[in-house]
């Protein structure tokens, strides 16, 4: 039982240990995000390898991405944007609490 008890144990650590990481942000204002738009509001973001996964709602969508990693860690979430062709652009966002950086790719 003992054996049994320690197996489930360390297949449940392990479990977590690979899964996706999740991001929560509040996007401001609508912008492009690779080739798609993503009005503003809240959003879950799960990365799985070059793929992210936002997701609000029932609204899901999947662009690609790149992680990075900041020299230092950043004290709040911040999403950086520019303005194109009166287009606001998604460039990256920077991860509160972490040294991650999600750099969308075009």
């Amino acid at each position: 039982m003992k054996l049994f008890r320690f197996t489930l144990c360390f297949a449940s650590l392990a479990l977590l240990a690979s899964a996706a990481p999740t991001y929560k942000v509040t996007l401001p204002e609508s912008a492009v995000i690779g080739d798609s738009v993503v009005k503003a509001g809240d959003y879950r973001i799960v990365v799985n390898g070059d793929k992210a996964t936002l997701t609000t709602g029932r609204t899901t969508l999947e662009v690609p991405v790149k992680l990075e990693t900041g020299k230092q860690k950043f004290h709040y979430t911040s999403v950086d944007t520019r303005l194109e062709g009166g287009k606001t652009i998604l460039d990256d966002i920077q991860v509160g609490g972490t040294t991650t950086i999600l750099v969308f790719k075009r």
